[in-house]
């Protein structure tokens, strides 16, 4: 008999775990649909968008194509008059300097002396 007793109070201990399990499944199923909802809305506004922009769009490959027309007779900025070949771009701006003001007195003053010099035989 008290074999019997065990086996029953393990079983109703399973039952018991088992019903907590399908209680959390039930939360997680639950939680899921929620997000699965909301993903649907997300995905609804998506293609209303898509669709007003390509309502927005509809007319731009007239226009585009005029637009390209006039750009093709204005001159090449890049382009060298006398012999129509490409020449190069405008080079930067020089890097500004990292302590200007130390530079610049520098050069408006440097040392007289050849030991501040860094490669000084004297040193």
């Amino acid at each position: 008999m008290n074999k019997l007793s065990d086996l029953v109070h393990k079983l109703s201990e399973f039952i018991h775990k088992l019903s907590e399990f399908i209680h959390e499944l039930s939360e997680l199923i639950h939680e899921l649909s929620e997000f699965i909802h909301k993903l649907s809305e997300f995905i609804h506004e998506l293609s209303e968008f898509i669709h007003e922009l390509s309502e927005l769009i509809h007319g731009f490959p007239s226009s585009y194509a005029s637009f390209r027309s006039s750009m093709a007779d204005r001159r090449n900025p890049f382009q060298d008059r006398e012999t129509s070949r490409p020449r190069d771009p405008p080079t930067p701006a020089p890097i500004p300097a990292a302590r200007p003001l130390a530079q610049a007195h520098w050069k408006l003053k440097p040392p007289m002396r050849p030991s501040t010099s860094r490669i000084s035989p004297q040193r």
